[in-house]
């Protein structure tokens, strides 16, 4: 394989990949608010805390209690880490998305939220602008290709 083809590939795979972080875009901030909820929950103690007792045994120890208590609050320890990791990720991606929308034009923006984020039809975005498709899917890429380079490098 050719290094311009490798190339090509590569370049063809970030474009694909900044899209599809530019369809998610918009389910990555709802999904930081749920797992912020989720947190908030487990700090304010919402959620069903350990039981304590485990039912299932015949017999009732005080070790049962303590090794019950003790896996549930491990658990819970583990996802609440699993939660922040999750946030801590998905608001690095939504800061690095905000930041490329920046050095992009107000028509490559247009047309980045209305693609990505509203989810229109192309042909709904270049009649709105008033724009030829070929203009419209030029621009588009440009656009894709200068947030890819934010995301990527």
């Amino acid at each position: 394989m050719n290094n311009h083809r490798r190339q090509r590939m590569k370049t063809d795979f970030t474009y694909r990949a900044t899209e599809a972080i530019l369809y998610k875009y918009r389910l990555l901030k709802i999904q930081i608010e749920n797992d912020m909820r989720a947190l908030k929950e487990y700090d304010e103690q919402k959620r069903i805390g350990p039981s304590a007792v485990d039912t299932t045994a015949d017999k009732v120890t005080t070790s049962t209690i303590a090794d019950s208590t003790f896996r549930e609050a491990m658990l819970i320890l583990e996802d609440k880490k699993r939660i922040q990791r999750a946030i801590e990720k998905n608001k690095a991606v939504i800061g690095k998305v905000d930041r490329s929308m920046q050095i992009l034009t107000s028509e490559e923006n247009k047309i980045i939220e209305d693609k990505y984020f509203c989810r229109k039809k192309d042909y709904e975005i270049f009649m709105q602008l008033n724009m030829a498709a070929s203009t419209y899917y030029r621009v588009k890429q440009h656009a894709v290709r200068s947030i890819s380079t934010v995301l990527f490098g």
